[in-house]
């Protein structure tokens, strides 16, 4: 009996369904996640408590951050991009002690911000830690390979771009492969049945020869909400892909299961198609980000969220979205790279076992 059913990315046929269930908007953090830096369960609360006091006192509303900036310049509300849980720094240096984390579009002198967008030396108690991350945007091996392996360029035949094939997941015996929405649908545009080819259309692929996959469905995001996962899926055939990730000198790596949760100090790797293969260590969690989708949409809010910072040099670079991150050395699926400031660094990503419920997948091991 064949493990997958056969599938003809040239024809139509596909399976439609609506994804109703609604995310929470302020998911627990365990202590766990905190990567062993405390054990205290009081320790925790006061940490979550701050941070949602101050999420809830500085992030304004995405619809609003385009004028905010406009008309505040960098000392207002305009200027603050996310809220987190990561370990202190003071002068790049760290401190060992956990902080709520503020990210800024720009680092400021005190005395330069606005009274009402200041973030407190602490808040109940907690530090906190003002971080530059620049602005956040949505995020492009480039080859055509066949059969194509994760972490190498897709895209969409109704847009010259590109960025990253996560990894192959399965549903009632049929396969699938994993990216992010503003990846393969366009951020909510694409029609059901479109085209993904390998590589995206800016790499030189070419529709409809290059067609591996077909968009079968993706988790709308929401301008007007709270989102917690920027994701698609498409489905492909076993002769086309790979469940392999590529690597440096195309070295083909297995996944490793099972999926694991992200925690502070965590080292991570990824392969993209704009960076490549990258390791990075996992700076802050339980993240609440502000993210561009811009030109294709306006200003989107995630929660639990974490941030990747890399090691060497940056972590990834536009183009690089969709990419899975996973442990390193073990390679367990960790999270759904999407957004990130290459210029500071900064990588935003979805927690793996959020996107994959919400879809209702599971991973191809």
């Amino acid at each position: 009996m064949k493990e997958f059913d056969d599938f003809d990315v040239t024809g139509e046929g596909f399976e439609e369904f609506d994804v109703t269930k609604e995310p929470e908007a302020k998911p627990e953090i365990s202590i766990e996640s905190l990567g062993g830096m405390s054990a205290d369960e009081g320790e925790m609360r006061s940490l979550l408590q701050a941070r949602n006091e101050l999420e809830e006192r500085l992030l304004i509303a995405p619809a609003e951050t385009a004028l905010a900036a406009a008309e505040e310049g960098p000392s207002g509300f305009g200027n603050i991009v996310g809220v987190g849980i990561g370990e202190k720094e003071v002068g790049g240096i760290p401190t060992g002690q956990l902080a709520v984390k503020v990210f800024v579009k720009e680092k400021l002198y005190q005395a330069d911000v606005a009274a009402e967008a200041l973030v407190p030396g602490t808040l109940g108690g907690v530090p906190t830690d003002v971080d530059a991350t620049g602005e956040v945007e949505a995020q492009r091996f480039t080859s055509r390979l066949r059969p194509a392996p994760c972490g190498v360029s897709i895209g969409n035949c109704g847009m010259v771009m590109a960025g990253t094939l996560g990894c192959l997941v399965t549903r009632q015996a049929k396969l699938y492969i994993l990216s992010n929405n503003h990846v393969m649908a366009l951020v909510n545009r694409a029609p059901i049945g479109a085209g993904i080819p390998q590589p995206g259309r800016i790499d030189g692929g070419v529709c409809s020869r290059d067609i591996i996959a077909r968009l079968t469905q993706f988790v709308t995001i929401s301008f007007g909400g709270t989102n917690v996962v920027d994701a698609a899926i498409a489905q492909t055939s076993p002769v086309l892909v790979d469940r392999r990730v590529i690597r440096l000198g195309g070295f083909r790596q297995r996944l490793v299961a099972p999926e694991v949760a992200p925690m502070l100090g965590a080292l991570v790797q990824k392969s993209g198609r704009t960076t490549q293969y990258r390791r990075g260590q996992i700076d802050a969690v339980n993240v609440t980000v502000n993210v561009s989708y811009s030109p294709l949409g306006g200003v989107a809010r995630f929660s639990n969220q974490f941030r990747v910072r890399g090691i060497g040099g940056i972590f990834s670079d536009a183009g690089d979205s969709g990419s899975l991150v996973t442990s390193y050395p073990l390679n367990h699926p960790v999270g759904l790279l999407f957004a990130g400031s290459a210029g500071a660094n900064m990588t935003f990503c979805n927690d793996i076992r959020r996107v994959r419920g919400l879809l209702g997948v599971a991973i191809v091991y």
